[in-house]
């Protein structure tokens, strides 16, 4: 599945964010064993479908709460749209989303379903099954993981990105993705199966898109994004999630986040 490419024109504007000063803590080498390890969450969701509101809250404690020793969880919630003909039109679902779990699905037997959470590309649970999840979390974060950083120019329209990474794992080349995620989002949801509740939504991701790929070994990517940003998202809740794929594994080899800031 290919997420939205970032346009030519805006990719060249990114490059302007070399002189930003990156977030501190990263080097060359890898995660160390005393940090707490970056560990993606992708929750497919939506609000059409009455077994997911447990999962998104108990996305929203990991997110808030960060139980899991030894790990940060950076929470995804990617909302689908196949749900949207049943009654309610999911405001946060995306084609896209269904697209990107339809393409985890070949990697599993399992059915395309939801709630699934789906954790550092390689694992894949029901989103209701907090034990399960806990479990494959930490065993995720014993993997070896290279380190992110990232910069952000806020400007009226959008937000500019300079992304690294380094110390990345031995690969056969990856795929870097950008999510601008939104946190503290509720529904009053009026139609469908779960008519009549307040949903609770963190880290809804609002876009997704590439900003580049890493050669075969590579161990360190450079490179910038600029993404327009809806005026109806709040600017104050917004931060950017990076991550390094590796599209035939599907393995996480990299992730960070980073509120997003406004330019000085």
């Amino acid at each position: 599945m290919g997420p939205r490419s970032i346009p030519m024109k805006l990719l060249i504007a990114a490059f302007l964010l070399t002189a930003l000063p990156l977030a501190a803590g990263a080097g060359d080498a890898p995660v160390s064993v005393t940090e707490r390890v970056p560990v993606i969450v992708e929750l497919f969701t939506s609000e059409g479908c009455s077994s997911c509101p447990p999962a998104d809250a108990y996305l929203r404690e990991l997110h808030a709460n960060q139980p899991v020793d030894g790990v940060e969880v950076l929470a995804l919630s990617e909302h689908v749209d196949y749900w949207n003909r049943l009654g309610w039109k999911d405001p946060f679902s995306d084609a896209d989303f269904s697209k990107r779990q339809s393409w985890y699905s070949t990697h599993w037997p399992t059915r395309v379903y939801t709630p699934q959470m789906v954790v550092d590309g390689v694992h894949e649970a029901v989103g209701t099954d907090p034990a399960a999840i806990a479990a494959v979390v930490r065993e995720a974060g014993r993997r070896p993981k290279g380190r992110v950083r990232i910069a952000s120019a806020l400007n009226e329209s959008g937000v500019g990105l300079r992304i690294e990474a380094h110390g990345l794992p031995a690969s056969a080349g990856a795929i870097v993705r950008v999510a601008i995620v939104e946190d503290g989002l509720e529904s009053q949801v009026p139609h469908g199966e779960n008519k009549g509740m307040t949903l609770r939504h963190d880290g809804v991701v609002r876009r997704l898109a590439e900003a580049g790929a890493t050669g075969s070994r590579a161990k360190t990517f450079e490179g910038g994004a600029s993404l327009e940003l809806d005026p109806s998202w709040n600017r104050d809740r917004l931060r950017a999630v990076v991550f390094v794929q590796e599209p035939g594994t599907r393995r996480i080899l990299a992730a960070g986040h980073a509120p997003l800031t406004a330019a000085e």
